[in-house]
């Protein structure tokens, strides 16, 4: 289940075109560090693409695709199954093909799957995207759903929990009223900023000028959005995690070489309402094939519904 060369969480044997890049970059800095800045800002806005294959047609042709126009973007999202809705959200330069082992359990278990591929990933339009903008697009599925029929939970992966937490932090701020989430559930998801930009400055061999110019930079987004830095991601998240009608669950593998499982630690440690799983000898990726993580996913989940605990046949 690869997940392309993703310079925000992947070290492993990236392309050799990331040494190109970081020789051009810094070539870049030693003539205009406001130009390098402008250029890795981009890149840290440039989701990676993969290549769709015939396994991935395959595997959305299961359901139906509804095609939304959001914020400018074509988001295409795939509809699997019957029951109560779930909302399922991939992470940074995935598609929602890599969430389809979690996928399969929650249908077996009696559950309507709503799986987008977000804007600048898969099937759906776009190219350059930010947190805050990405957060929007997330809200904006899930008020539009939950109209549709009540999404009872939420079940994420890695930058896309990040996201979607932003999302309803953001519908928390509406105060809507019809809108509820019973639980939500995250996979090796990054907490802090820290998390997804040192490993991003690191990658690239960044210098220290050109890595505050591009924290600064998406310190601007946050504040247009009424937001400091911190108050973009999870951690900072404090209203939404100590809501007493919200209940949140993390999973992580203890060998995450990604997000380190650390950043569940940290922000568990912060609000101990969360309730957190760590599973030894996982990885990022391998995490969402494993079926005790599923078999975690649908107990979490079966506590606000008569659903089967056992995973069949998975």
């Amino acid at each position: 289940m690869s997940q392309g060369n993703n310079i925000h969480t992947n070290t492993e044997k990236l392309s050799t075109g990331l040494s190109l890049l970081k020789k051009g970059l810094s070539l870049s800095t030693r003539i205009s560090k406001k130009l390098t800045i402008k250029i890795v800002t981009s890149l840290f806005c440039k989701p990676s693409r993969q290549k769709m294959k015939q396994k991935h047609h395959a595997f959305y042709q299961q359901g139906c695709t509804d095609v939304l126009s959001i914020r400018g973007f074509e988001v295409k999202v795939l509809r699997l199954g019957e029951g109560i809705p779930v909302y399922v959200s991939h992470g940074w330069g995935s598609l929602g093909y890599n969430m389809r082992p979690l996928v399969e359990a929650l249908v077996k278990a009696g559950h309507e799957v709503i799986l987008p591929d977000l804007p600048c990933h898969g099937r759906s339009s776009g190219t350059f995207i930010n947190q805050i903008e990405m957060s929007k697009v997330v809200q904006e599925l899930l008020l539009h759903y939950n109209a549709e029929r009540p999404v009872g939970h939420i079940v994420t992966h890695s930058w896309g929990g990040t996201a979607t937490l932003l999302a309803m932090d953001g519908i928390r701020r509406m105060d809507n009223e019809t809108f509820r989430i019973k639980s939500m559930v995250s996979v090796s998801m990054p907490s802090s900023p820290e998390a997804i930009m040192d490993i991003f400055c690191e990658i690239l061999g960044l210098s220290g000028e050109v890595r505050k110019g591009l924290y600064q930079n998406i310190e601007a987004m946050a504040r247009k959005d009424g937001r400091s830095l911190e108050e973009a991601f999870p951690i900072g998240l404090k209203d939404l995690l100590e809501h007493p009608e919200f209940e949140y669950s993390l999973i992580h593998g203890m060998e995450d070489k990604a997000i380190p499982f650390t950043n569940s630690i940290e922000l568990a440690a912060k609000y101990p309402e969360i309730s957190t799983v760590f599973l030894e000898e996982l990885g990022h990726i391998d995490i969402l094939k494993n079926k005790e993580v599923h078999q975690t996913v649908l107990t979490r989940l079966a506590a606000h519904k008569n659903l089967p605990t056992e995973i069949q046949h998975i």
